[in-house]
């Protein structure tokens, strides 16, 4: 039966793009932020031809920035990864978010975002991330019976801040299950979620494996977690700068 181990990190430290080797993960995480208005119009160049035509059928300006940011954010640190050229990489045929390329077989990657920030992943084993804006105005009293224990309602509802808490809960689950490539079900009570050591059933998740699920902050306001197998060793949490 797999276990899930759920923490709290310290305060991350962001480094710039040039203190970075870009060797390619093991054992290790390499975590991305990307703030989409500054850095859109860079990274909308990698983008491949079908790629900028889907971009342009975004009737929204925000949501259009952060599309051409997620896919060339991508494109550009994959590239980078593993010295081949960002135009070049083919989109696999799984469910979860891979590259066809020769070279790209262990190199895992994924992508989440919210309002004006992009976080992107990479391990040399399957990671699953999620980043919430914790003022975002969606009315999350209306599911919390459906997505939550009692204990985990009680946690949100006591607390001094209950967005902000139902946003770190949301977080953690979103990220194991996208992690396991098993996607947000109606069985989401049995995900924990609250800090601790968790055994839970393999089919819930999607996984035997065991995993640790690891919580931060973004940015102020931004909520994130990240979810990975128990062999990683080190994350590294980087600002894209180009």
């Amino acid at each position: 039966m797999p276990e899930i181990f759920i923490n709290q990190l310290e305060p991350v430290s962001w480094k710039n793009i040039s203190s970075h080797s870009f060797a390619q993960p093991g054992n290790t995480i390499d975590i991305w932020h990307i703030q989409v208005p500054i850095f859109f119009e860079q990274l909308t160049k990698w983008l491949v031809p079908e790629e900028k035509e889907k971009m342009t059928r975004f009737r929204d300006q925000v949501a259009r920035q952060r599309f051409a940011s997620s896919r060339g954010g991508l494109r550009f640190l994959t590239g980078r990864y593993l010295q081949q050229s960002p135009a070049s990489f083919r989109a696999g045929n799984t469910q979860k978010p891979s590259w066809q390329n020769p070279g790209a077989e262990n190199l895992f990657f994924n992508i989440t975002h919210a309002d004006d920030s992009v976080l992107i992943a990479f391990s040399g084993n399957e990671i699953g991330i999620d980043v919430e804006k914790i003022q975002n105005p969606f009315s999350y009293a209306e599911i919390l019976e459906k997505c939550f224990t009692e204990n985990e309602i009680n946690r949100i509802r006591e607390a001094v801040d209950p967005r902000a808490t139902f946003y770190l809960l949301w977080t953690r689950k979103e990220a194991l299950l996208k992690a396991t490539g098993k996607g947000i079900h109606d069985r989401l009570p049995l995900v924990p979620s609250l800090d601790g050591n968790y055994q839970i059933e393999d089919h819930v998740i999607g996984s035997g494996n065991d995993w640790q699920i690891s919580s931060f902050t973004c940015k102020e306001s931004y909520q994130a977690s990240i979810a990975f197998h128990t062999a990683v060793k080190t994350i590294s949490f980087i600002d894209l700068t180009i």
